[in-house]
């Protein structure tokens, strides 16, 4: 997406997606109205009903009752109320997680991955087989700054057969990928990175599942989460994931096109170019490269001066360029992690987009500023 008013490039979709025009004219009109969604009169009958509808149409679209949706104001918030909600006594979290689930506890049982990003199946089932004690386990569907794609079928199968919960940060699969959650006890995802509002996660419960409150007070959703709810917000979320969802088949196929294009054109000025999770299933949206000598930051800036976002991975790091604990799960060398670079498409992608970021890669690569010896 070239931005109308700053005539900049965005690829950063992995961070948050723009939003949604359809979205922001529901939000809008909420907006409008008067009301605590927990109050008895009109006003608060009329929001909590925005709210319901809103909550109908997000279960709907995976198979699930009303009562198995809790609306959060982040993912990492739903995040911590998984990991910290006492469903086991033991925790395992993949090594490539995010933050919000790496951190959520303070000693986690650590899933490895091969060099691809893959989880090691044979640990998790090794691991699962000597406890007698629950375990969770949690491993996102898809990886934020790789995009490589977790086996969350044959995860789910395994932890099934020895008891354990599953849980499952899908904030990258929603709307790129096929996602069904109907075996998936917990099931986390935002509402920004679809082109929705900041501001609203929800965690999707199992059929067989429940969970307990990190937060109290009210008594809203059920008891399970307090505090007002943010009835925009949710109202925006909702209508955002069901224009994901229905154009996912068509968009998924042609940004996959556009990122194999990319990579060969990237490759092909620059041959030391290194894309990680090459070899294996990646969301259709990411690249994430490295050019080995040619630090982070000194891309960043230079991308930004030709007016190109783009990122070194998690956004959700308070700004900071730093080496991607994702990369160094995946056994990569310092010199690869501190020159990798993630672009992300979306929605308001286009084929100009395209064509614009190859000629500032191909202006870029001829700097001496920003690489050796080109």
């Amino acid at each position: 997406m070239i931005d109308p008013l700053s005539k900049r490039l965005y690829l950063d979709y992995n961070a948050t997606a723009p939003l949604r025009p359809q979205a922001k004219q529901v939000m809008m009109q909420v907006l409008e109205y008067t009301g605590n969604p927990s109050s008895i009169h009109f006003f608060g009958r009329k929001m909590h009903g925005i709210m319901e509808q809103a909550r109908s149409r997000v279960t709907s679209i995976f198979g699930l009752k009303d009562n198995q949706c809790i609306f959060t104001a982040s993912c990492t918030e739903a995040n911590n109320m998984v990991l910290r909600g006492n469903v086991a006594p033991q925790i395992m979290v993949s090594a490539t997680e995010h933050d919000s689930v790496r951190l959520a506890l303070p000693n986690p049982k650590i899933l490895p991955v091969s060099q691809d990003g893959v989880v090691d199946l044979n640990h998790l089932e090794n691991f699962l087989k000597k406890n007698e004690s629950p375990v969770l386990v949690s491993v996102m569907i898809a990886n934020s700054e790789t995009g490589v794609i977790q086996p969350i079928d044959d995860i789910v199968n395994i932890c099934k057969k020895f008891g354990a919960f599953v849980h499952t940060d899908a904030t990258q699969a929603i709307g790129r990928i096929p996602v069904n959650i109907q075996k998936i006890d917990f099931t986390t995802f935002s509402s920004h990175k679809l082109g929705g509002p900041f501001g609203c996660g929800v965690v999707l419960l199992g059929s067989s599942t429940n969970i307990n409150p990190m937060l109290f007070g009210g008594g809203q959703e059920r008891g399970r989460r307090a505090g007002t709810e943010n009835i925009p917000a949710i109202a925006g979320f909702a209508t955002a994931l069901e224009l994901a969802v229905s154009e996912q088949p068509q968009q998924s196929n042609q940004l996959q096109i556009w990122r194999m294009t990319l990579e060969q054109q990237m490759q092909e000025t620059r041959p030391d170019l290194v894309v990680h999770g090459m070899k294996t299933s990646r969301l259709p949206n990411t690249i994430c490269y490295s050019i080995p000598g040619i630090p982070q930051i000194q891309q960043l800036m230079n991308f930004d001066l030709e007016g190109v976002a783009v990122s070194s991975g998690s956004a959700c790091s308070s700004g900071k360029v730093r080496h991607s604990h994702v990369l160094q799960a995946m056994g990569l060398s310092a010199d690869l992690t501190s020159s990798a670079i993630r672009l992300s498409m979306g929605w308001n992608t286009k084929k100009p987009d395209i064509d614009h970021f190859m000629k500032v890669w191909h202006k870029l690569y001829k700097r001496p500023v920003i690489s050796n010896n080109v």
